[in-house]
Formats: structure tokens, C-alpha cells, sequence
């Protein structure tokens, strides 16, 4: 913050005047004993990315499980993903992945990590998958390939590499027929991995939840609002928590689990250590940290990593122990940025007989245009507070108000323009392929749907600009080179080898 601050003061009266100016995004942190606040969302496809399912970490999907036929021993008891040698070679060979059959058989089992999986103490014991099933198998066959390359000590130019784009509609098919052959084995008890149960136990994400603090809230099917429970009205919604274990076994009618539907939890959970996540490009030397009310002294009391955001207080936290850290993170770069300059303005007129009187007014200077996320407001909040005595009674007074002041009218955002930059017909083996280019890369039309590609798939940057189909090939325009995309096989753009940049990094596919 950038700005002025005087005082005046004669008999008993102290007035003082602020004005200042905003030079970054201001954020307040606020962290309580050994707790710490969460919420998590569970869903059928990401409100942000509407085209593509949740992540398993949020899907109403539930974690994958599966009941234990007898009883897990911790520190005897392992967990192993083993696959069968009958229909493997065939499958591998259908993918172009025949390389790797006898790598696999060599070492049909390998056990898992414990951070993969989670044995829960329920009726009886329940395996459930940290990780989902994909993320599994992928790790499998990734592991598998440098396993062949190390074998037969390829160099950089000839290795073997993953040939599925993440998250492709070619990849998911290759890994649901590859699940169709794999189990887990407990204790010699096989588990099919492609027929786990769902729709029970939900993963938090965090551990050693605090009970009384755990809150449901539910949006059923066709509703647009969350409505907690317990709930009259929905009596045969019920759940149980693991505490320990940071799992929620949900008991909801089978009729909820439709497209539309979600729930969220909010709850509390112990951490541990003494340190505490700000987030990324704080302003350096805007902090402000209090501990009870008490204001502490960077390098005595605490450090932090403006640039990391990461604060290491130097005092342990009691149960009832209030951390308050208020800031400023930059404008741009990682730490996003302000949409307006914000100006302060205020006064504080302090009297002898105990009358206190502040008001202050911050106000957002610009016009908000096509991209911009919020609107200009101009805020003004104001306090007096009395005290003293009168007949032999002590009497203390405080009165305040606040006020928030948009722009007139609707106060809608701008409608920007869906910018697209060319639109190109592709022939691929398994039919044709209509490709748009716009600011974010190419989206693909094909079969009835719809899928985005970008730099994480192969492209040389991230806007394209043109794009050319030819015999075999789409020639892709980026602001930063040109990438080609072989149309030789079917599903193309879900192969990493069909992506070769011409100009600019290599990739993998090159």
C-alpha cells in the first residue's frame, strides 16, 4: 500500500487523516488453534469444464471399493494389482503396445504403495483406491515402458514413450479393456478391478476431521440449490464419518444419483507443524500478522516467503489461539491481478470525553470491459463509538454502518465474442474430423462430440491462428510455430506420435 497518513492533535483532540493507494489484491487469512477449514464439492462433470467428468478426487462416483473377504493385518497384509496372461498379448498388439507383452508377463504383480490405497475399518474391512483405476493402470504400462527401455538401453531419440494423449476418448477406451484383465490380490483373494462398488465412500481428502464440525449440504436432481441435511423432508439421506480417516460413507437413495446432482461437505481437520499457505506473489512487506489481536514482528515472531506465500510462524498455536494474517498479492503474474486501482480515503476524530468517530470510503477507478470477472464498487463503512459516566452508571455505546455502491442499471457483464480463427475439414481412417482454431487451441467435432486440444497435447502454442488440411496431414498455425498432426491412423489426435511440431520445442511425438 502506497500512501499518506497525518495526525493532529491540541487539547485532548487527535484527528487523523489516511489516504492510500492499493498496490495489489487485498486478502485477509484467518487460522484458528490446530485446525484448519475445508470444503469439497462432489459431482458428475466439473462446472468449469462442463464437456469432461469430475476428477476422481470430486466425482459422486465415490472412490472405487471393494468389501475384503478376510480381514486386512496391517504390516502383514499387502495389496497387489496383478493382470492376466490370458487376452493381454492381444490387446497390447490391437494398441500398437505388442512391445511390451513380454515385459508384463515377466512381472504380471507389483505391489502398490500405501499412498494408492486405504483399508477402512468399516462392518467389515473395505479396500478403497486413493488413486482411480486409470491413474493405475497408466502408471502400469508407463512403468512398463521404461522398464523396456531400460532393458534394451534405447537412447533418447529411439525410446518408447506413452502413446495416449491423457484423458483422451482413445485412452479411456484402451484402459477400460485393459482393466477388464486386472485384479487386485489381497492375502491371495482376487478382486476384479473392473467391477469395484461406488456410490458409498467418498474420500475428503484430509484426515483427522473434527466431528461436530462436519456439515452436509445436498442439491438433488433438477434443483439449482444445496440444502442441508439432516432434512425433514429427506429422511432416507443419511451418512456416517470416518474421522481418522478423512471418509464420509454416504446411505442415499439410488434416485440421486442422477447428472444434475451434488453435495458438498464443509468441516474442520487438525493439522500439524507450524507453517501456513498464503498463496503464491504476495506484495512484499504488505503483511500484516496477529496472533490474538496481538501484532507480531517479522523475523522475531515469523517469516514468510513473499514469493511462495509461505508463512513459518515461530510460536505453536493453542487450541483456542486465533492467527490472523491480512495482505496483499500482486497484480499479475502468478498471484492474478486487480482489475481496478482501489484508493483509500479516511479520517479518524478521537475527542476527550471518550467519543470516538472514524469513516472511511475505498473506491475502484475504471471502466470494466469484455473480460472483466467484476465490477467497480465504491465502499464506505463508518463507526462511533461513546463512553463515560452518568449518575453513577458506566455506559459504553458503538454504532456502525457500512455501504456498497455498484454502478446504476443491471450492471451485466459485457458480452465478449467467441473468437474463432479458422475452421478446417480433416479425413482421418475412422471418418471425418471438423477442427476449429481459436485463442485456446483446436477444438475437434467428430462422432457426435466434441474434444479441446492444447500445449499439454502436442500443439507448438497455445493460440492457432490458420490451419490447412491436407492428405494426411493438418497443419496447425500457432503463435509459436507450426504443428502437424499425422491423420494416418484412427483416433489421431488422441495418439502422442500424430502431433510433430515443426517449429519451436520438441515433443515427444516428433
Amino acid at each position: 500500500m502506497l500512501g499518506a497518513r497525518a495526525t493532529y492533535q491540541e487539547d485532548g483532540v487527535s484527528a487523523t487523516f489516511l489516504a492510500a493507494r492499493l498496490q495489489g489484491i487485498s486478502e485477509s487469512r484467518v487460522f484458528r488453534g490446530q485446525a484448519a477449514a475445508a470444503e469439497v464439492t462432489f459431482f458428475f462433470v466439473s462446472p468449469e469444464r462442463p464437456w469432461e467428468p469430475a476428477p476422481y478426487s470430486q466425482n459422486l462416483h465415490g472412490a472405487h471399493f471393494w468389501p475384503l473377504n478376510v480381514p486386512f493385518v496391517e504390516g502383514f497384509s499387502t495389496v497387489s494389482l496383478v493382470l492376466a496372461e490370458e487376452g493381454l498379448a492381444g490387446l497390447l498388439s490391437q494398441y500398437g503396445l505388442d512391445y511390451l507383452t513380454q515385459v508384463l508377463l515377466e512381472q504380471p504383480r507389483v505391489e502398490l504403495p500405501p499412498g494408492q490405497f486405504l483399508v477402512l475399518r468399516d462392518e467389515g474391512d473395505v479396500l478403497l483406491l486413493k488413486v482411480s483405476r486409470e491413474s493405475l493402470l497408466r502408471g502400469r504400462i508407463q512403468e512398463a515402458i521404461e522398464a523396456y527401455n531400460d532393458l534394451h538401453q534405447l537412447p533418447e531419440e529411439q525410446a518408447k514413450r506413452y502413446p495416449f494423449v491423457l484423458g483422451s476418448e482413445l485412452e479411456r477406451e484402451f484402459l477400460a479393456e485393459f482393466a477388464g484383465l486386472a485384479s487386485l490380490e489381497v492375502d491371495e483373494e482376487l478382486y476384479a478391478l473392473a467391477a469395484p462398488g461406488q456410490h458409498r465412500y467418498y474420500l475428503l481428502g484430509e484426515k483427522d476431521v473434527i466431528e461436530d464440525s462436519l456439515e452436509v449440504w445436498v442439491r438433488l436432481p433438477g434443483e439449482e440449490d444445496f440444502r442441508p441435511l439432516p432434512d425433514p423432508a429427506l429422511p432416507h439421506f443419511s451418512w456416517k464419518l470416518f474421522p481418522e480417516e478423512g471418509v464420509l460413507r454416504l446411505s442415499f437413495p439410488r434416485e440421486f444419483f442422477e447428472d444434475d446432482a451434488a453435495f458438498k461437505v464443509r468441516f474442520q481437520y487438525r493439522r500439524s507443524g507450524e507453517t501456513f499457505m498464503l498463496g503464491l506473489s504476495v506484495v512484499p512487506s504488505s503483511e500484516r500478522v496477529y496472533l490474538n489481536g496481538e501484532l507480531l514482528q517479522r523475523g522475531v515472531d515469523y517469516t514468510l516467503d513473499y514469493e511462495v506465500g509461505l508463512l513459518v510462524l515461530f510460536r505453536t498455536l493453542g487450541e483456542e489461539d486465533e492467527l490472523r494474517v491480512d495482505f496483499e498479492r500482486q497484480r499479475g503474474g502468478l498471484g492474478g491481478y486487480a482489475e481496478y486501482e482501489r484508493v483509500l480515503v479516511g479520517a479518524t476524530l478521537d475527542l476527550s470525553n471518550g467519543t470516538k468517530l472514524a469513516i472511511y470510503r475505498a473506491v475502484d477507478l475504471g471502466r470494466p470491459g469484455p473480460t472483466t470477472r467484476y465490477m467497480p464498487n465504491t465502499h464506505t463503512a463508518g463507526g462511533l463509538a461513546m463512553s463515560g459516566e452518568s449518575a453513577g452508571w458506566d455506559y459504553q455505546l458503538t454504532l456502525g454502518a457500512s455501504e456498497n455502491l455498484f454502478p446504476p442499471g443491471l450492471n451485466e457483464r459485457i458480452a465478449a465474442p467467441n473468437q474463432v480463427n479458422d475452421i478446417a475439414l480433416a479425413s482421418a481412417p475412422d471418418g471425418e474430423y471438423l477442427v476449429f482454431a481459436h485463442q485456446n487451441g483446436v477444438t475437434v467435432h467428430h462422432a457426435g462430440g466434441f474434444s479441446s486440444y492444447g500445449g499439454a497435447q502436442g500443439l507448438g502454442g497455445r493460440r492457432v491462428r490458420a490451419l490447412l488440411a491436407l492428405p494426411g496431414t493438418l497443419l496447425c498455425a500457432t503463435d509459436a510455430g507450426l504443428t502437424a498432426v499425422e491423420l494416418m491412423e484412427s483416433a489421431p489426435f488422441d495418439r502422442v506420435a500424430s502431433w510433430i511440431r515443426v517449429q519451436g520445442e520438441s515433443f515427444p511425438g516428433e
